[in-house]
């Protein structure tokens, strides 16, 4: 996709909190979002999750997980849509949850970084359209 193309924008990680976090702790990012190659599908994030395990990884400390590297893009889970694929396996509009796609708007990915999920509406209070 081009620069004329859908945007992505991540949420990077712009320095380790000392005490509560703030929003001087993060930035934002944008970059093109590139095409998919063969197997991949792009997925435009509708939802990410915040999870409480965050913010430990915030800190440059051994923990069950790696820290998040302060300049780099935060990771999580996220519910999005298809909006491109280069897969039988995904078609475009399949609504999808990912793990460690990052907190950003429409990454590139394998398929096997998304699972389907079962097809039904959103409750309306929760529709992101």
């Amino acid at each position: 996709m081009t620069a004329t193309g859908p945007r992505n924008r991540e949420i990077h990680l712009a320095s380790r909190p000392n005490g509560a976090v703030t929003l001087d702790n993060f930035s934002i990012a944008e970059t093109d979002v590139r095409a998919a190659d063969d197997g991949e599908v792009v997925v435009r994030n509708l939802y990410v999750s915040v999870d409480p395990y965050m913010r430990g990884r915030m800190n440059d400390a051994k923990s069950y997980v790696p820290p998040f590297q302060v300049g780099q893009v935060l990771d999580g889970g996220a519910l999005g849509e298809v909006i491109e694929s280069r897969t039988p396996d995904l078609e475009v509009g399949h609504i999808v949850t990912t793990i460690s796609a990052g907190v950003n708007t429409s990454p590139p990915m394998p398929v096997t970084s998304a699972a389907s999920t079962p097809p039904r509406s959103p409750p309306p209070h929760t529709s992101a359209r």
